[in-house]
């Protein structure tokens, strides 16, 4: 199997774009997922292979190498439920189901502390994906951290406008 080859989705989010940086500075080879509008620049590396993302009806399809360690930090941006379910969960189980088919060494998911205690959609979707996570067969590690301070700015706005956060 190969050694150091990372596929990051949702490379072009704020942690997406870090993990990234630091794993081709750490000599990884990293295929990294992109929607195809999305405007977010990644380093210009030798080792880095853009995955451009295309759908087959619901599900999308993410070119995950043989043996690859998987890192999701997919995530939804709106708050609202068809968002939820459609990016923390179906997005989610697309990027699986892919990672089954290529033997992905191990699948690290990117989650939240919150979801500890569900109220919102997100955090019923993130629950959902993981509880399909660990039962998957695949090797795995759920990360729930406690805070992504960027990804706050954006909700005062949001929350401020009488928006969805």
């Amino acid at each position: 199997m190969p050694e150091n080859i990372l596929y990051v989705a949702g490379a072009t989010g704020y942690i997406g774009c870090e993990i990234v940086k630091r794993a081709l500075e750490r000599g990884y080879t990293v295929h990294a997922s992109m929607r195809p509008n999305s405007k977010n620049a990644l380093p210009q590396n030798d080792r880095l292979i853009l995955d451009i993302l295309r759908s087959e009806g619901e599900k999308t399809i993410f070119n995950v190498p043989t043996g690859a360690s998987v890192i999701s930090c997919i995530s939804s941006r709106t708050g609202t439920a068809k968002d939820a379910y459609n990016i923390d969960y179906q997005m989610n189980m697309s990027l699986l189901d892919c990672a089954r088919v290529s033997d992905a060494k191990i699948f690290l998911m990117l989650s939240a502390i919150c979801v500890q205690k569900p109220k919102l959609a997100f955090q019923h979707a993130k629950l959902k994906f993981e509880d399909a996570l660990q039962t998957s067969g695949l090797n795995y590690s759920i990360v729930r951290p406690t805070a992504y301070f960027k990804s706050l700015t954006g909700q005062v706005k949001r929350i401020e406008q009488n928006r969805p956060f």
